[in-house]
């Protein structure tokens, strides 16, 4: 069974934003998909005062995965109270359209409405 949680193991999350090359202050968040003891993917985030923002995202090849891990994200953010999310640099725009949480290129702004819908991406073999 998959399981996507909260890392609340300090080293490893310090180990994941290290290979993602990102720097870990007191904000970072890290989400993993596991299943058992083996790490499917992860996601890596900050909050900050009344914003998130989505830092990376591995594997963004896998859609329904990244669709999952960034919904648990926001999930978390939203938990925390949250009320705008952004991502950033070394995240896929690509995967962010395909998965319709695209909502503002220019602010880098994710349509945190669609936390509230179904999978954007399950349905259809490509978007």
């Amino acid at each position: 069974m998959v399981e996507v949680l909260v890392c609340n193991e300090k080293a490893v999350t310090e180990q994941l934003f290290n290979i993602a090359g990102i720097f870990m202050n007191e904000n970072s968040i890290c989400i993993r998909a596991m299943d058992k003891e083996q790490c499917l993917g992860f996601c890596l985030f900050e909050i900050e005062e009344s914003a998130a923002r989505v830092l990376y995202i591995y594997p963004e090849e896998d859609r329904m995965l990244a669709d999952g891990l960034l919904r648990t994200a926001l999930h978390v953010g939203n938990e925390r109270g949250i009320d705008e999310a952004f991502y950033g640099d070394k995240v896929s725009e690509a995967l962010l359209e395909k998965i319709n949480f695209l909502e503002e290129k220019c602010e880098k702004r994710l349509r945190l409405q669609n936390l509230f819908t179904d999978c954007c991406c399950c349905g259809s073999a490509e978007k």
